[in-house]
């Protein structure tokens, strides 16, 4: 696997130094923009998101294309390496991406914290029990999404002759409803705030005695749907992938 995540760096890596390149050219310019007069604090933040956000989508997409180039590969007997490497690669490659946007927007806001960004960004106070969970649940949901693309991806590419592309459109839009359909009917109707993205509950209840404080809940129903579903489609990818090479 390490070596496949080197060979694809070395494919990708000038894309995305580019990358990097342009967009911390783009936020300087935003950010001298803003200390000049020329833009109010919330419209920079609002536009350095969006880049952030642009950025983080163009990486992930130079890491799905990578996956489909190495199944060409496969079918082709031209990379020595198992398939199920080569999904966890393409999987380590999307965290590392994920990581490194992040990274880069903690750093952002951190150095050019000021009084009127914290106004203007309003956190939530909660237990470092809720951070954690949230930030576990969100890199849960994030994984089963790009297991999700790579088997639409997988389903392309195998069946592309005969309308494989509009196959894995429509499974890429037709898996992620099922399942957030199927997860609600489990868990019936939530009686706490609930964030689709989240695979937690988190809200507050409060009392005359007592102050507002966070709760946190696990659905364990539609996780533990979600985690067949993923188990699933780890499968299935794994299984066309071998089954184009050995047709090819």
């Amino acid at each position: 696997m390490i070596r496949l995540l080197k060979y694809d760096w070395k494919r990708n890596g000038r894309a995305v130094l580019a990358l990097i390149t342009v967009l911390v050219l783009l936020q300087g310019v935003m950010l001298t923009l803003n200390s000049l007069g020329y833009w109010k604090d919330e419209v920079t933040l609002v536009l350095s998101m969006v880049a952030y956000a642009m950025t983080g989508v163009i990486l992930q997409i130079i890491v799905f294309k990578t996956f489909d180039h190495n199944i060409r590969s496969y079918s082709r007997r031209l990379l020595p390496v198992p398939v199920s490497s080569g999904m966890i690669s393409t999987v380590v490659q999307s965290w590392m991406a994920l990581f490194f946007i992040v990274l880069l927007i903690s750093a952002h806001i951190l150095v050019l914290w000021s009084e009127n960004w914290q106004a203007f960004m309003q956190v939530g106070v909660l237990h470092w029990l809720d951070w954690t969970l949230m930030i576990l649940a969100l890199l849960w949901q994030f994984t089963s999404f790009v297991v999700t693309v790579l088997f639409c991806v997988t389903v392309a590419r195998v069946f592309s002759a005969k309308g494989g592309l509009w196959l894995g459109i429509a499974l890429s839009i037709a898996i992620p409803s099922v399942v957030s359909w199927l997860g609600d009917r489990i868990e019936g109707e939530p009686n706490a705030w609930t964030n689709k993205i989240f695979v937690l509950q988190i809200g507050v209840q409060e009392s005359a005695a007592s102050p507002v404080r966070p709760i946190t809940e696990i659905p364990w129903g539609p996780l533990l749907l979600e985690l067949i579903v993923v188990a699933v489609l780890v499968y299935f990818t794994k299984k066309l992938i071998e089954r184009k090479v050995e047709v090819s």
